[in-house]
């Protein structure tokens, strides 16, 4: 299976936070009586034997939230499993309230486990339960969109990712606007699924729009802007354009002495991968020369740590 750690790619850290924003969101509605039961029945049909009480469900539903705090990621599976088998969706196939609030743990308990398959097939169950409801939370809706696909990606599935990535920024234009900050973390996974597939070109423009838009939102001097010269600069040297790469990464350098400092880390790497271009490009005396530079400001990072510390 081929590495698809993508560098642009820092999920984890998304997919819980993003659970989070929803257990938040699931709060402030079971103040307002918009999920949690009530004690008159539900307009959906549940097949949960008459011994199941509507206080079992609620008590179901709170421990989802502690087990996925606690990092007891079975028990979410577990338990949300039970509430999402307990509901049968009306006749116009929209899922109960509760059954869709438990699926939504499903995808990343699953993937917390390392159960990667799981966790694609419950992402893609997520998907389908919030398309069928009457109102679709597109919020929702386009988090277990990004989820799915960066899970196919995981799994090599490029092509598969790419279409439910491709259908996700389609409908985030649609509701957002094409120059929504929102969508750069799309176009990003998009670069990474057309890089990994060899599509450099494709994956240039996606990292062009991301730094586009984070111009147009940051300023163009913002570091998360200047950063992605960094993924154009690496899309443009394995598309072949050594020349347009070369350019890149020396204005990447530039910013970073001028704004981070000549010993930060990430100068470092940005010199690192400038001299293997340089070495694609011939240019061995300065590859050396600029690897060198790079080598000498990782042997500082121990002493600026020191200082750091001690200061």
């Amino acid at each position: 299976m081929r590495d698809t750690s993508y560098p642009w790619l820092s999920i984890a850290g998304v997919l819980v936070v993003g659970l989070a924003v929803l257990l938040y969101r699931h709060d402030n509605r079971s103040r307002q009586g918009d999920i949690l039961p009530k004690t008159s029945e539900s307009p959906h049909e549940r097949s949960l034997s008459r011994q199941e009480s509507d206080e079992q469900i609620m008590a179901d539903m709170a421990n989802l939230r502690t087990f996925f705090m606690q990092g007891r990621y079975a028990d979410v599976v577990e338990t949300a499993r039970r509430l999402v088998n307990g509901f049968k969706a009306d006749e116009s196939g929209a899922a109960d309230p509760r059954q869709l609030y438990a699926a939504n743990f499903l995808p990343t308990a699953y993937f917390l486990q390392g159960l990667l398959p799981e966790a694609v097939a419950s992402a893609r169950e997520v998907v389908s339960l919030h398309q069928r409801q009457p109102i679709i939370d597109h919020a929702q809706l386009h988090q277990f969109q990004s989820q799915l696909g960066y899970y196919l990606l995981q799994q090599g599935k490029l092509d598969e990712a790419e279409d439910v990535l491709r259908t996700l920024l389609a409908d985030q234009e649609r509701t957002l606007g094409a120059d929504n900050m929102a969508i750069t973390h799309t176009l990003e996974c998009l670069a990474g699924a057309c890089f990994y597939a060899g599509k450099y070109d494709q994956a240039e423009r996606f990292h062009q729009r991301v730094r586009d838009i984070r111009a147009l939102h940051l300023g163009e001097s913002n570091l998360l802007t200047i950063s992605s010269l960094w993924s154009l600069a690496q899309s443009a040297e394995m598309g072949g354009h050594f020349d347009v790469a070369a350019m890149r990464y020396q204005k990447l350098i530039a910013f970073y002495e001028q704004f981070m400092g000549k010993r930060h880390p990430m100068l470092a790497g940005a010199l690192d991968s400038y001299s293997v271009l340089l070495h694609k490009m011939g240019d061995h005396e300065a590859a050396t020369s600029i690897a060198s530079r790079a080598k000498d400001i990782r042997s500082l990072q121990p002493v600026l740590n020191t200082e750091m510390t001690t200061s």
